[in-house]
């Protein structure tokens, strides 16, 4: 007999295309149990329909797939068709778990935008817990100013956008507030006006101001709390939005920042810098997230739960703080 090969056949796309699921099954049964009876017990199906099935097979085929005797035994051809047998059905099990599993918010990919401005423990800590229950979930976050994230998402290149909530948004796009976020001043540990009990505008008027750019929340908030106070502005600026910038210019000199208090702790945590107690009369607004307007998937609905829970937590113990 000479040798054949399922990929030199090039008669495979009229007997390929009539193959279902079923036919896998059976001919794997037929393999594990070796012999045409046991299968048609196993399948509940009647031998001669079995026979059939398998000489119809083995005809469209051009080849046999079993040596016949007491016991089935593969040819090399049945040895092929085993395997890919093997394959197909393990990747109809495999894809029936994933839909089972996208439909639960399990699985699929999860794409998310941030604004460096209000990066806190808020989504590093949705991830984590997210994870933990939907660990086949792909995730990456994008991390940019809100136009070109808001630009990716309604051009649905994400799925999701947590930032400030400002102005109207694009078409195809809806928003919903989180919570509103406090802003506090940050200055290195040795700064002098950390030995003032209550330091005021007046006096931080006198420092190096650290700034975002003109147009932003966080500059309009800097105006408006020396406007507030009656002081002018201060006139030694600068203005960065380079996060390893501004740390070592805060690090090595007496410059003065405002933060938002979500981000703050990103900074002090090492004890260098720490919170100034500049009294504060307003805050940045709401951070919120940005979905698009459609019946969103599972994965993205579920991770959007987790963020208004974790939101709510943050809003009762900054509630506590105060």
């Amino acid at each position: 007999m000479g040798s054949y090969n399922l990929n030199d056949m090039t008669s495979f796309a009229s007997w390929t295309r009539r193959l279902k699921i079923r036919h896998l099954e059976i001919f794997s049964t037929l393999v594990a149990t070796g012999s045409q009876s046991a299968a048609a017990d196993t399948l509940n199906m009647t031998q001669p329909a079995l026979s059939k099935w398998l000489r119809e097979l083995e005809e469209d085929i051009g080849a046999p797939l079993f040596v016949r005797g007491k016991t089935l035994r593969l040819t090399a051809l049945g040895a092929q068709f085993l395997g890919f047998c093997e394959h197909v059905l393990g990747e109809a099990e495999n894809i029936s778990d994933l839909m089972e599993a996208t439909r639960q918010g399990r699985a699929g990919r999860l794409r998310i935008g941030v604004l460096h401005a209000v990066v806190s423990e808020l989504l590093p800590t949705a991830i984590l817990r997210f994870r933990a229950d939907a660990p086949n979930v792909r995730i990456a976050v994008t991390e940019d100013t809100l136009v070109p994230l808001l630009d990716a998402l309604q051009r649905r290149e994400l799925d999701l956008v947590i930032g400030r909530v400002q102005g109207a948004v694009l078409e195809g796009i809806r928003t919903e507030e989180l919570y509103a976020e406090q802003v506090v001043a940050v200055v290195r540990a040795a700064h002098p006006l950390r030995l003032s009990p209550r330091p005021s505008w007046v006096a931080a008027r006198e420092f190096p101001w650290l700034v975002s750019p003109q147009g932003t929340p966080m500059r309009t908030r800097f105006e408006a709390e020396f406007v507030n106070a009656g002081v002018r502005f201060p006139e030694d600026l600068i203005e960065s939005r380079s996060v390893v910038v501004n740390q070592a210019l805060l690090r090595h000199s007496n410059m003065i920042t405002l933060f938002s208090r979500n981000v703050a702790p990103y900074y002090t945590t090492s004890g260098v810098l720490t919170e100034l107690a500049l009294p504060m009369t307003g805050t940045l607004g709401p951070v919120g997230l940005y979905l698009a307007e459609e019946e969103l998937t599972p994965t993205v609905a579920s991770f959007a739960a987790l963020v208004r829970e974790i939101a709510l937590g943050q809003v009762d113990q900054v509630r506590d703080h105060n």
